[in-house]
């Protein structure tokens, strides 16, 4: 008797560890394969997405100009990212000219829902009243004319960035 409940404490203490050992094999290769596929995503091929940037014109300088570019947009990427950097970057037509200064930099961006906060480094706070103004609205314009969003705030320095000494908050397309 006592032979046969040591066997079967035995066969009993074999098998928890059988099948504990199991489990954690089991619990790992999903994890594995999880993390090999979101690797695969972030490092996959780009889309070419069509965008429309707003800048000034040579010739009319208060006037905005639509200039439609086809941008690389990797899976990991955001068309809000997407579309600030190639507006940072300046116009590909030589009549239209980047009113953002060239060493204003995209520190981040946050949506929720329609509404977009851009963070961009305080150099673009050394603009004047009118050209300030312009870029605000050339940003604001740009982002809005992506899909799913509807409203902008503009932040330097985690303010809302002041146009002639007034914030006015998230705003829509500039029309006119």
């Amino acid at each position: 008797m006592k032979k046969r409940a040591w066997a079967a404490i035995a066969l009993l203490i074999a098998i928890l560890f059988g099948a504990s050992a199991c489990t954690k094999q089991t619990a790992q290769l999903p994890a594995r394969e999880e993390a090999s596929l979101e690797l695969e995503r972030d490092v996959g091929a780009s889309n070419n997405e069509n965008i429309v940037l707003y800048f000034p014109g040579v010739d009319d300088p208060e006037r905005l100009y639509a200039e439609n570019r086809s941008v690389s947009v990797y899976s990991a990427s955001s068309m809000v990212d997407v579309a600030i950097e190639a507006l940072l970057k300046g116009p590909q037509n030589k009549e239209l000219y980047a009113v953002i200064p060239k060493d204003v930099r995209l520190i981040m961006t946050e949506q929720s829902s329609n509404l977009v906060t851009v963070h961009l480094s305080s150099e673009l706070l050394q603009l004047e009243d009118r050209q300030l103004l312009l870029a605000k609205i050339s940003i604001i314009n740009t982002l809005t004319s992506l899909s799913g969003v509807e409203y902008v705030t503009l932040m330097c320095d985690e303010k809302e960035v002041p146009v002639m000494g007034y914030t006015s908050g998230a705003e829509g397309m500039f029309i006119g």
